[in-house]
């Protein structure tokens, strides 16, 4: 059950990119930051209320208020880094996000990796060597640089070691509701982040982007629940890299979507590699 959860969490992953790279023209990824989190709130809170209101321990609150501060400068970073660059070059360094939870959760939750899961790194890395194989005439370490010399590349690589870290901190936060109650992290997560940042939004900018993309930030707030639903569900069911790695395989479809409605070349380059990243996170996978 836990893969389908992962594949669920995957395909909204690659649509919402795409949505979030559209909307983010025009406004400051604060703004965007703030309303997408406070639109999602009562679809969580509606479901919640359905599914039932689970007891929550006073750890729980420590751990998300944590979580909370590295979502903020990951997703920060994130929007960032999509609205200056290319999705289809982003998305496979997303590919990157699996080993870094790997490590954080060795070393915080001690789930051990296994040989066949230290492959995995390996054709992760070799993936990101692949995306700007042509510059290889340059040097055997040219495409690397090339790679890493891109500032939303550099932004985006670290929101995935921030995003690696998080979900330790949530699935420690999951297993302190009674019964499990996976939308409670996001919710209360979302409620802090929101409190947060709200002092410091503009006000008469975030009202103008709020009109104006009402219905698109409403179905954005929808999907997001289940998504956040289906991600903190496979955590509860299993090792947080192998449910990460899972979410990677929207890697191939943001490169698909970046080339069809943003009209982004080095398309089958960035493809080769993503594929190849996406083979060592199957690895880690399983």
């Amino acid at each position: 059950m836990w893969f389908s959860y992962s594949l669920i969490f995957a395909f909204w992953t690659s649509i919402g990119m795409l949505i979030s790279k559209r909307l983010l023209v025009g406004v400051k990824p604060i703004v965007f930051l703030v309303i997408s989190v406070a639109v999602a709130l009562p679809f969580m809170l509606g479901a919640l209320l359905i599914l039932g209101i689970p007891t929550l321990t006073p750890r729980f609150f420590e751990l998300l208020f944590i979580s909370s501060f590295f979502d903020i400068a990951a997703a920060l970073l994130y929007y960032k880094a999509i609205k200056i660059s290319e999705i289809s070059l982003l998305a496979p360094i997303s590919s990157f996000n699996p080993v870094f939870v790997l490590i954080f959760a060795f070393f915080l939750l001690h789930e051990n990796p296994t040989p066949i899961k230290l492959v995995g790194i390996f054709v992760v890395v070799l993936g990101s060597y692949l995306l700007n194989l042509k510059d290889i005439r340059h040097g055997a370490l040219r495409p690397f640089v090339s790679l890493f010399s891109n500032r939303g590349v550099q932004l985006f690589m670290i929101t995935n070691i921030l995003w690696g870290l998080t979900p330790v901190f949530q699935k420690s936060a999951l297993f302190q509701t009674a019964p499990n109650s996976p939308l409670s992290v996001p919710l209360i997560e979302g409620v802090m982040i929101t409190l947060m940042l709200l002092p410091i939004l503009v006000r008469k900018e975030a009202v103008i982007f709020t009109r104006r993309n009402l219905k698109m930030l409403l179905f954005f707030g929808f999907m997001t629940t289940i998504a956040q639903f289906a991600a903190l569900s496979a955590f509860a069911l299993t090792n947080l890299a192998y449910a990460a790695a899972i979410f990677r395989l929207s890697t191939l479809f943001s490169i698909v979507l970046g080339a069809v409605f943003f009209n982004e070349k080095n398309i089958g380059e960035r493809f080769l590699g993503a594929a190849v990243m996406l083979a060592g996170t199957i690895l880690i996978a399983f």
